[in-house]
């Protein structure tokens, strides 16, 4: 990259200005993701994204898009890092490009993307190949007048069953083919039968253990709770009708509730005896939620009070879930956990290590691993048993070791979510938005989640969180629209030049409704011969993801310090191919970056800077295993938003008329995330993963203020942005638009706070800058250079090696 001497004018009018960095390289020249992002969601809110369209991009994870299913299924649900693969494992070594695939097999789609179809299948089930198992897919081909088919993964010939068969025309497609949608879709639903069943599949079955101790009455916690429950089964209504539910409280004895239909009154029956915990229901535990609706009432209503003389400071944790999962091996389903306390009373109750001197240090690995292995083999039989556990976490000022007992949701395909020092004025909302979505999500049970690639490729590793019995299947007791998982590939043989290679992503699961079913994901992709057409259609957020789950994965063995300077390295390296193999000629002096991968630096400094990563030794370790394990489940639209968080210009926003800019005054207008982009006369609102701040510069204008806020001074402006209520103006419809859309995008809701400037503390806002210097780490020019530096570095290392080779050739020739 050449220096550049002069200062150019700041990009947004009157913007403050700029001053020279120490380098003296212009941060207006280097990438950035704001045109690009701005660019794609312009393109796409026109055009549908057609998935069988080779030459056409993936559109980013950043982008609101909608889809028609062309044979290759959804991006949402599977994107692979490499839209052209490499042909052998020599080309794709040359690139050092990671090669996988990140799979989200119950997305959620657009609000105008086609539903996903449930397709008809015999009493055997759907067709499959007879030698690798794969489904029938729109890659298969059909031969022998219909009698056959070629699968596309192994090339085997499969007798086509009598009941499915169907004559070819005249160019070999099958004369029912526009009636058969699994061969049509790259997404399809397969209704299953008994030879896919362990158990009599049933409707989903849900426990509420709720921790009743001090601190969960004290922080308000369970009031919240009650609250919250009550709103979705009964004002709102949003569970499923099918399901059934239980609650049960526990603090040093276990309390189970007789909420039967039947019964006049509630049942109360506590189980003190820890060691050996067992459910005194036969009847009555699990109920119809509007069947048992007047006792589910009123129990909700009681809880808070009737343990709010409590003093116990302590939970028995472990027979709790003990016991809750011994209700349910015969159904299966989930176990919602409320804990505000280290479970340090009954069976593995587990001890206080936390030892800040080992914060920073090789040895504070040893906090994220598991202290009792009771956890791991508890977690081992929830998965057998098709539960899935879900972690509510509110620690007072407390340790709660997040990585044992996060086990229990990391290997069941669970959440766990933490709300430190929790109080309902701050965190009561978001608590009961993110419960809600956590129960009335696309979520199934009782899973098991394969990948297969067709001859030549096979998958090396998976990543995620999960629990495996054999070398192909992932087992999980629940999934749900929000969790993903990564496969690294590799090469088991040379690819032919001429042929696509297929992928096929299948998960068995119990929907909520008690219906066993298999969901498809299928993929072709090209192959292609060249290092510059692998970079090309190259897919930075997918490699991104991949990257992030391997090193958290790679954490845990080998230290956050040698994890990151190993995300330096890969970038190195990549940037490094680049120039090496597509851009030789160019001059030393230049940063020459590919453009698919163009903004691979800022998005590495970015993951480097998040809490399960950065270099911070204020972060607690239960803070970091909670955002290690999440990283770990993020699909890859989450994980571009908490590397690089959106920052809106709302002043720009809420002024752009619709009428007279057409679909440009749809595309939010973005910025840098860099403080010396903000200017005094601007508002700001940044959706960074747990956080969104919403900045007004002291210089806005009296109309803005009255128009968005309804005041006519910027002290009047509520600090919590709930309480920024509609006005009677244009600008506050637009600006409440846009954070409905912002909600509508994401799953949980984040923590929101206004920053009046010269008002309140930009402490926490700064933190969220991914540009500047935060966390110990450079800012993005810095970081930019020193990736130059060892580019360039690397390019001599290699042409001196490449020098005494040659030498000791001929000396030895001669």
């Amino acid at each position: 990259m050449q220096p550049v001497q002069q200062q150019h004018p700041p990009t947004n009018p009157g913007a403050p200005p700029i001053p020279p960095p120490k380098n003296k390289i212009d941060p207006n020249q280097i990438p950035a993701p704001v045109p690009i992002q701005m660019k794609d969601q312009e393109r796409y809110l026109v055009e549908p994204f057609g998935t069988c369209v080779k030459e056409q991009p993936v559109p980013l994870a950043s982008t609101h898009f909608r889809t028609i299913d062309q044979g290759n299924c959804n991006p949402r649900f599977m994107r692979s890092t490499l839209k052209h693969v490499p042909q052998s494992v020599d080309l794709l070594r040359d690139t050092k490009l990671p090669w996988g695939m990140t799979v989200q097999p119950l997305a959620a789609l657009h609000p105008q993307d086609e539903p996903i179809i449930v397709a008809d299948a015999s009493n055997e089930g759907p067709v499959r190949c007879q030698r690798c198992k794969a489904y029938i897919n729109p890659w298969c081909r059909f031969t022998d007048g219909g009698r056959k088919f070629i699968c596309n993964l192994c090339g085997y010939d499969s007798i086509v069953p009598d009941d499915y068969f169907s004559a070819l025309d005249m160019s070999g497609r099958r004369m029912d083919a526009d009636q058969r949608l699994e061969l049509q879709r790259g997404t399809i639903e397969f209704a299953v039968p008994q030879d896919y069943w362990t158990r009599q599949p049933t409707h989903l079955h849900l426990v509420f253990a709720i921790d009743v101790t001090w601190s969960s009455i004290r922080s308000g916690m369970l009031r919240v709770f009650c609250q919250t429950l009550k709103h979705v089964l009964y004002e709102a209504q949003l569970l499923d009708p099918h399901i059934r539910i239980a609650i049960v409280t526990f603090d040093t004895s276990l309390h189970f509730y007789n909420l039967n239909s039947k019964s006049e009154q509630i049942g109360m029956l506590v189980v003190p005896e820890l060691e050996d915990a067992f459910v005194p229901l036969a009847d009555g535990l699990f109920v119809d939620p509007q069947e048992s609706r007047p006792l589910i009432e009123e129990l909700l209503e009681q809880l808070p009070t009737y343990f709010e003389h409590t003093k116990t400071p302590s939970a028995a944790f472990y027979p709790a879930v003990k016991a809750c999962l011994s209700s349910m091996t015969k159904t299966g389903g989930k176990i919602c956990v409320l804990q505000s306390s280290l479970p340090a009373v009954g069976p593995n109750a587990l001890k206080n290590r936390d030892d800040i001197k080992l914060y920073g240090t090789d040895k504070e690995k040893q906090l994220f691993t598991p202290q009792n292995p009771a956890y791991l083999a508890l977690a081992k039989e929830c998965v057998a048993n098709g539960v899935c556990v879900d972690l509510w976490l509110f620690p007072m000022q407390a340790y709660l070791d997040v990585s044992t007992i996060g086990l229990l949701p990391a290997l069941t395909g669970g959440d766990t979510h933490l709300f430190p020092d929790f109080d309902p004025r701050i965190h009561g909302d978001a608590f009961a938005h993110d419960l809600q979505h956590s129960l009335v999500r696309e979520q199934g049970f009782h899973c098991a989640l394969r990948l297969r690639c067709s001859n030549g490729v096979a998958v090396k590793d998976q990543l995620g969180n999960f629990d495996m019995s054999n070398a192909t299947d992932l087992e999980l007791g629940g999934t749900d629209a929000d969790k993903s998982f990564a496969f690294e590939l590799a090469y088991d043989d040379k690819l032919s030049a001429d042929q696509d290679v297929y992928f096929q992503c299948a998960l068995l699961y119990t929907t909520r409704d008690g219906h066993r079913r298999v969901r498809v994901h299928n993929l072709c992709l090209s192959v292609t011969t060249t290092v510059s057409g692998v970079f090309r259609h190259a897919d930075l957020d997918t490699a991104m993801n991949l990257l992030a789950k391997r090193a958290v994965t790679n954490s845990m063995k080998k230290g956050l310090s040698a994890v990151t300077t190993e995300l330096d390295n890969d970038c190195m390296m990549i940037l490094t191919a680049y120039r090496k193999h597509c851009a030789a000629s160019a001059s030393p002096g230049q940063l020459i970056l590919p453009e698919s991968f163009k903004l691979l630096p800022l998005m590495t400094l970015g993951l480097k800077k998040t809490p399960a990563l950065r270099k911070d030794l204020a972060l607690k370790s239960d803070v970091r295993a909670h955002h290690m394990r999440r990283l770990k489940a993020m699909p890859v639209s989450e994980t571009i938003q908490w590397f690089y968080p959106t920052m809106i210009q709302v002043d720009k926003w809420i002024t752009m008329d619709p009428r007279q800019l057409g679909n440009v005054a749809n595309v939010w207008p973005l910025e840098r995330l860099s403080h010396m982009r903000l200017r005094p006369d601007g508002i700001y609102l940044i959706d960074a993963d747990d956080a969104r701040f919403l900045w007004i510069g002291q210089g806005v204008s009296t109309d803005l203020l009255q128009g968005v806020f309804g005041v006519d001074q910027l002290k009047d402006i509520p600090t919590n942005m709930s309480q920024i209520s509609p006005q009677s103006h244009a600008f506050s419809e637009r600006y409440q638009q846009l954070v409905a859309a912002l909600d509508v995008r994401r799953p949980w809701q984040p923590q929101c706070a206004v920053i009046r400037q010269g008002i309140d503390l930009e402490n926490e806002f700064i933190r969220v800058l991914g540009e500047d210097d935060t966390f110990g780490e450079s800012n993005y020019v810095d970081y930019l250079c020193m990736i130059h530096k060892r580019i360039q570095a690397e390019l001599e290392r290699e042409k001196q090696d490449s020098f005494v080779t040659s030498a000791s050739y001929w000396a030895y020739r001669y």
